[in-house]
């Protein structure tokens, strides 16, 4: 078995790659979104509720994604409310993910073209608009552990405690397993 340490580094021109593969997916994804589901509304519905003022479990139910309506209200306020805002948005988490899939995927074979297969496959699926907070968080969860698990550091540990807390209010199914995901040793 090949030790965490021992496998591929990324190159130099990795970073500059996920970036094109991250707006390419964008351009991509925003060319092909057709119609909204209804899903989607139930989180841009209380995000507008954010923005006018209502919190929530104080004024809406809320089924357990606070930051999920709290980021996009955030990104509507400072770009403008609107449905539009909302699909770029969505958008745009979705091809970072793509772009996180990438460096992953380049870093776990060491091969360029079989990291952007992956990648594409990931892209080709289109996750729905309304899961783009379903598909970054196990992209960011991996490789925070993988960055633990080269250098099991408390700040790393700690990094994957808050990313496993924004997962849980995000949307609270997230959180299930995030925090097991590489046991804390000590130094």
């Amino acid at each position: 078995m090949t030790a965490v340490s021992e496998l591929p580094i990324p190159r130099s021109g990795e970073h500059t790659l996920a970036v094109a593969v991250g707006l390419v997916s964008f351009v991509a994804l925003y060319l092909t979104s057709g119609a909204i589901d209804n899903d989607h509304f139930v989180i841009y519905a209380r995000a507008m509720q954010v923005l006018g003022g209502d919190w929530p479990v104080r004024d809406f139910e809320d089924p357990g994604m606070p930051v999920a309506y709290l980021a996009q209200a955030l990104v509507a306020w400072v770009f403008g409310a609107s449905l539009l805002v909302n699909v770029v948005f969505s958008v745009a988490l979705i091809a970072l993910t793509a772009g996180l899939t990438y460096l992953l995927a380049a870093r776990a074979c060491g091969q360029r073209w079989l990291a952007l297969v992956v990648t594409a496959v990931t892209v080709a699926v289109a996750p729905r608009l309304y899961n783009a907070t379903k598909v970054l968080v196990p992209i960011v969860a991996i490789s925070l552990a993988w960055t633990y698990a080269e250098r099991p550091t408390a700040r790393h540990a700690v990094w994957m405690g808050v990313w496993a807390g924004i997962a849980g209010l995000l949307r609270y199914a997230l959180q299930s397993g995030q925090h097991e995901t590489v046991p804390l040793e000590d130094e």
